[in-house]
C-alpha cells in the first residue's frame, strides 16, 4: 500500500483500484477473523495492554537476526552477523537519501512491519520472529542499495561488501543441514509407533486441533480420533467432562500433544484429567512435540 500510494498518488484510477483490490483481500479475511475470533479472545494476554518501549527493542533485535542469519545462526556468530546487517541496512537508508521515493517505501515498509508487531504483542500469547517476515524483503532491499551504491563507487568493495554480505549466511545454512536441532518434527514417527502399539478399543485424542491437517497425513488406518481443543481444558473440570461423554467407548487413549502447551493447555488439565480416569502406562517425547 505504500508502494502504491508513493507511486499513483497523483493516478486516481490507478490508485481507486489498487484501493479496490485491497478492500477486496480485506472482505476475503472476514470468514478466517470470524473462525479465529474465539482462539485469539481465548488465548490473549491476560496481562492489561502496555507498549513498552524495551520490547519493541526486542522486536527490532529479532527482526534484523531473522533477516541477517536466518533462525539457525549459532549463538557465537549471531552478534556480529545482526550488527554487519544492520550497519548494512542503515547504509542502505543512507544510499537512498536523494531518491526520497525509494526511501519512504523501503523504509516505511520495514518500519511498518517492525512497528505493527510491537502494537500487537501486548494482545498476543506469545512473539516468534517469524511474524515479522513481511520485512525481510525490504530490509534486503537496503542491503542491495547499499552495496550498489558502494560499487558505483569503488568496484572493489562493492564486492567485497556482497561477499560479507553472503558470508554471514554461510553458518546459518551449515546448521540447517547439519545441527540435529532444526530437523523437521517427528510428527510421523510418533504415529507410527502408535499405530504399531494400537489395540481394538484405542482412541487417538488430538491436543490442539492445529495439527489436524498433520494427522490426516499421517493417522494410522483403523484407530478412531477426536480433537481435544482449547476450549475443553479450561479447568480440569472441563477436560474431565470431555473425557466423560467418551461414556467408556475406549479401554485406552493416545493424548497427542501438538504445539505450544503454554498457549492451549498451560496448566496441563487434558494430561491430568485422564490420570483421573485411569492409568498412565506410557510417555514418549518427539521432536517438535510429545
Amino acid at each position: 500500500n505504500l508502494v502504491a500510494l508513493a507511486v499513483w498518488r497523483r493516478d486516481h484510477r490507478r490508485l481507486l483500484t489498487w484501493l479496490g483490490g485491497m478492500l477486496a483481500l480485506a472482505v476475503a479475511y472476514i470468514p478466517w477473523v470470524l473462525a479465529q475470533a474465539r482462539f485469539l479472545g481465548t488465548h490473549a494476554s491476560d496481562r492489561p495492554y502496555t507498549l513498552v518501549p524495551e520490547r519493541m527493542v526486542t522486536i527490532v533485535r529479532a527482526g534484523v537476526e531473522s533477516y541477517v542469519a536466518g533462525m539457525t545462526m549459532p549463538p557465537r556468530y549471531l552478534l556480529a552477523g545482526t550488527i554487519l546487517g544492520g550497519l548494512l541496512a542503515g547504509l542502505g537508508l543512507l544510499a537512498l537519501a536523494r531518491r526520497p521515493r525509494a526511501l519512504t517505501v523501503l523504509g516505511g515498509w520495514l518500519a511498518a512491519s517492525l512497528g505493527l508487531w510491537w502494537f500487537a504483542d501486548p494482545l498476543m500469547p506469545f512473539f516468534h520472529p517469524r511474524f515479522l517476515m513481511a520485512g525481510a524483503p525490504a530490509f534486503l532491499l537496503l542491503v542491495a542499495a547499499a552495496i550498489a551504491w558502494l560499487a558505483r563507487r569503488v568496484p572493489a568493495g562493492g564486492v567485497l561488501l556482497a561477499g560479507l554480505a553472503l558470508a554471514v549466511s554461510a553458518p546459518s545454512l551449515h546448521a540447517w543441514y547439519t545441527d540435529p536441532a532444526h530437523q523437521k518434527n517427528q510428527y510421523a514417527r510418533g504415529l507410527a509407533a502408535i499405530a504399531a502399539r494400537a489395540q481394538p478399543g484405542d482412541v487417538i485424542l488430538l491436543h490442539n486441533p492445529e495439527q489436524e491437517c498433520l494427522f490426516d497425513y499421517y493417522r494410522p488406518q483403523g484407530l478412531p480420533a477426536l480433537t481435544v481443543t482449547p476450549g475443553d481444558c479450561h479447568t480440569l473440570a472441563d477436560a474431565q467432562r470431555v473425557l466423560d461423554r467418551l461414556g467408556g467407548r475406549y479401554s485406552r487413549a493416545w493424548l497427542v500433544t501438538y504445539g505450544d502447551t503454554h498457549v492451549f493447555d498451560p496448566q496441563h488439565n487434558a494430561e491430568k484429567a485422564l490420570v483421573s480416569r485411569g492409568h498412565w502406562a506410557a510417555y514418549r517425547s518427539y521432536h517438535g512435540y510429545y
